[in-house]
């Protein structure tokens, strides 16, 4: 696509920097308005802590199963951060699934083609998509024990 064109932005008289994607309390917004660099930031992070993770492992620490506790303590709850702001349509979830696919795969050390099945049995992990629910629900859940109207809970899942 054309490169969008820049404006000159001032604050009291300072002109400030127009910058393509800005990150807000953990969550990486883009000038288009999608999520792909929210989703590369994601990934790239992810793959950095795992590749902390399997440095400790193979450096000495060894003992594969407080590696696999630190992975689903500090790894897996990072992806779905923020889904009830970004929201969870099935393109996103599918680019979620397989980041969190290729995680487990690696942390298992196991090959490309092995069953995804096998991988959340393995790690007692549900789907992303299940995690995406319960996390949705959970905050409109809060939301409306505190007094949010339901059309607005509506509109939301529409």
């Amino acid at each position: 696509g054309r490169c969008p064109r820049r404006s000159v932005w001032r604050i009291l008289g300072v002109q400030t920097e127009q910058c393509r994607t800005y990150k807000y309390l953990g969550i990486t917004f883009s000038e288009e308005l999608s999520w792909e660099a929210h989703l590369t930031v994601l990934k790239i992070s992810s793959m950095k802590s795992l590749g902390a993770i399997v440095k400790f492992l193979t450096g000495g620490g060894g003992i594969v199963d407080p590696a696999i506790k630190l992975f689903i303590s500090k790894v897996i709850p990072s992806l779905p951060y923020g889904i009830e702001i970004w929201g969870w349509g099935e393109q996103v979830l599918d680019k979620l699934e397989r980041i969190q696919n290729l995680l487990m795969r690696w942390i298992l050390a196991l090959p490309k083609g092995s069953p995804v099945a096998l991988l959340r049995a393995e790690l007692g992990l549900p789907s992303l998509r299940a995690q995406a629910s319960m996390i949705v629900l959970k905050y409109w859940m809060k939301n409306i024990q505190n007094g949010l109207d339901i059309l607005g809970w509506w509109s939301f899942l529409s």
